[in-house]
C-alpha cells in the first residue's frame, strides 16, 4: 500500500468538501446552488476525463478503439472481422461516431465522461437538493470505477438512474425502453428490465426484517448457490449473462470468495438497520423514495449474498449502488439539529477518506494524464504485465481449496480460449491478405492500365499460392501449440500428484505466460 499514489484523489475529494459545505451555506439562506453543483461537475469531468494510463481495463478499451473504424470503412467492410464481437453495439457505435470526426482515444474517453457528467446533472438535480454532496459520496463508491474503467457499466448505470422517475410514474414502456438501450452498452442492463416488479412493491417493515434475517443467514452460513442461479439462466434463455457469470465461477483470479465482514458491509448493513428499524430515533427516514428504497434493498441483499464469487458480487451490487448514495444523502436532509448535521459529515467524511485509502492506494490506481500518455505507454504495459501475473499468483495462494476443486474446468476453458485465439489471429491474418490483395489490385490498375490484366492475373495467383502456404503454416503452427498445450497439461498433473502445492503455482505462472504471449499475438 502506496499512500502517495492516493494523493491525487484525496486532493480532489477535499475540493468536493469544501463545495459541499458551500453548498450547505448557501442552502441555509435560501440562494441557488446550481452553479456550484456545475463546478462540481466540470471539475469531476475534467478529473475523470483527462486521466490517462490509470486503471487494469483502460489497455482493454484503448485497443479496441484503436481497431475501430471510420464509418467509411465499416461500410466498406475494412476493418477487423470480429471486432463488433468484442462489446455492445451501442458502445461501437459510439466509437465509431467518434473516430469518423477523427478523435484520439483519449478525445473520445473526455467526451465519454463529458456526457455521463450532463446525465449525472439531471439526474441529481431531479433527486435531492444536496448536489454536490450527493456527487462526492457517488465518486468515492462506484463513480470513479464506472468513468475511469468501466465506461461501458457506467452508460448503463446512468440509463437506470434516468429511467427511475418512470417506476415511480407506472411507465413502463419507458423505464423498458432506456434499459433496452442500456443493454446496447453493457448487458448486465438485463437484471434492471427483471428487477422493475420489485422497484415498484412497497415493503412493510416485517418484510424488511424478514429480508435481513435471511440475506445474514446466507451470509453468515455461507448457503452457495451459483450453480443453481447458472442452471436457471441457461434453461430460460440467458445464456449471454450465464457464459459471463460461469467465466468468474471457473476462473481461480476471480472465483475467491469474499466472506469477511469489511468495511462496505459495515456501512451497508448499519444504513439498512438506521433507515429501517430506527427512524424514529434519529426523526430520520420518513421522506424516503419508496422506489429509492427498494433500489437499496437490492443492493443490501446483492451485497451480502453472492459473496461465493467476489467479483460477482462487485459487478452486481454495484448497478445498484446509487441506492445507498441516495440514502445517505436523504439522511442527512431528514436531520433536523445543526449538531446532528455537523456529526454526521464528519462521520461521512472520516468514512470517504477511509475507503480511499483502500482502493486509491494501489499501483493500479497510480494518476496519469492524458497529456503524458504516449510517454506513459511502455512503463503502464510493463506494470499491468506484472500486475496480471502478481494477480495469478495471488489468487493461487488463497484459493488452496478453490484451485484442486476448478483445476479441470480451468484446463477446459484455457485450452477453449487459446484455440479462439488461433483461429482469431488466423482469421485476421487472411483478412490482412485480401485487404493488401485489393489495395495491390488497386495500384496496378491504375499504374498499368488495362492492358496489363494477364500479367496481374497471374501475380495475384502466386500470391494465392503464398497464402495457401501461410495458412498451412498457420495450421502446423496450431497443431504444435495443441500438442505442446497437452503435453504441459499431462506432465503438470502428474507432477500435481506428487507435490500439489508447489507445482500448482508453477502451472498458473506458466499459463499466465501463455495466455500473455497469445495475447500479444493477437
Amino acid at each position: 500500500m502506496d499512500l502517495s499514489i492516493s494523493i491525487p484523489y484525496f486532493c480532489f475529494m477535499a475540493i468536493l468538501v469544501m463545495l459541499v459545505f458551500v453548498e450547505f451555506n448557501l442552502q441555509n439562506h435560501n440562494h441557488r446552488t446550481k452553479y456550484i453543483f456545475v463546478f462540481a461537475l466540470t471539475l469531476f469531468t475534467l478529473f475523470v476525463g483527462l486521466k490517462g494510463w490509470t486503471g487494469m481495463d483502460v489497455m482493454m478499451y484503448f485497443e479496441d478503439y484503436r481497431d475501430t473504424p471510420t464509418l467509411g470503412e465499416f461500410i466498406s467492410g475494412h476493418y477487423s472481422k470480429d471486432w463488433y464481437t468484442d462489446f455492445e453495439q451501442g458502445y461501437h457505435v459510439f466509437e465509431v461516431v467518434c473516430k469518423t470526426l477523427g478523435m484520439s482515444f483519449w478525445q473520445f474517453q473526455f467526451v465519454y465522461v463529458l456526457i455521463d457528467a450532463i446525465v449525472l446533472y439531471y439526474f441529481f438535480k431531479r433527486e435531492t437538493n444536496y448536489c454536490v454532496l450527493a456527487l462526492l459520496i457517488y465518486f468515492i463508491w462506484w463513480g470513479w470505477v464506472f468513468h475511469a474503467e468501466q465506461l461501458r457499466n457506467a452508460n448503463s448505470v446512468l440509463l437506470f438512474m434516468l429511467s427511475l422517475r418512470y417506476v415511480r410514474e407506472k411507465q413502463v414502456f419507458s423505464y423498458i425502453l432506456l434499459n433496452l438501450l442500456g443493454m446496447t452498452f453493457h448487458t448486465t442492463s438485463l437484471f434492471y428490465i427483471i428487477a422493475y416488479p420489485l422497484l415498484r412493491i412497497t415493503l412493510t417493515k416485517n418484510q424488511l426484517l424478514w429480508i435481513f434475517s435471511v440475506v445474514m443467514l446466507i451470509f453468515v452460513f455461507r448457503i452457495k448457490f451459483i450453480n443453481i442461479i447458472l442452471s436457471g439462466l441457461y434453461t430460460y434463455g440467458g445464456q449471454h449473462i450465464a457464459s459471463k457469470i460461469q467465466k468468474y465461477y471457473i476462473n481461480i483470479v476471480y472465483a475467491d470468495s469474499y466472506y469477511n465482514f469489511g468495511m462496505r458491509k459495515i456501512i451497508v448493513s448499519f444504513a439498512y438497520v438506521m433507515f429501517f428499524f430506527m427512524p424514529n430515533y434519529f426523526k430520520v427516514g420518513k421522506n424516503i423514495d419508496n422506489v429509492i428504497k427498494n433500489v437499496f434493498v437490492i443492493y443490501f441483499i446483492l451485497v451480502f449474498s453472492l459473496c461465493e464469487i467476489r467479483v460477482l458480487q462487485d459487478r452486481a451490487s454495484s448497478l445498484f449502488c446509487i441506492g445507498l448514495v441516495m440514502i445517505f444523502v436523504q439522511y442527512y436532509a431528514d436531520l433536523k439539529l445543526k449538531l446532528h448535521k455537523q456529526i454526521y459529515m464528519l462521520c461521512v467524511i472520516g468514512i470517504m477518506f477511509i475507503t480511499g485509502i483502500k482502493y486509491f492506494s494501489v499501483e493500479a490506481y497510480r494518476y496519469r494524464t492524458s497529456f503524458t500518455a504516449e510517454a506513459d505507454y511502455k512503463t503502464y504495459d510493463d506494470e499491468l504485465e506484472k500486475r496480471k501475473l502478481s494477480e495469478y499468483l495471488d489468487a493461487v495462494k488463497r484459493n488452496k481449496d478453490v484451485k484442486k476443486e476448478k483445476s479441470e474446468q480451468l484446463k477446459k476453458f484455457d485450452k477453449t480460449r487459446a484455440e479462439q485465439g488461433v483461429e482469431k489471429v488466423k482469421d485476421q491474418k487472411l483478412h490482412r491478405q485480401v485487404i493488401n490483395r485489393n489495395k495491390t489490385k488497386s495500384k496496378t490498375n491504375s499504374r498499368k492500365g488495362l492492358d496489363d490484366y494477364h500479367d496481374y492475373d497471374m501475380t495475384e495467383e502466386e500470391e494465392m499460392e503464398t497464402d495457401e502456404q501461410e495458412e498451412d503454416e498457420i495450421q502446423e503452427e496450431k497443431d504444435r501449440d495443441e500438442s505442446g498445450d497437452d503435453d504441459k497439461k499431462s506432465n503438470n498433473v502428474k507432477e500435481d500428484e506428487e507435490n500439489d502445492e508447489d507445482l500448482t503455482d508453477s502451472y498458473y505462472n506458466s499459463r499466465y505466460k501463455n495466455s500473455r504471449s497469445s495475447s500479444n499475438r493477437r
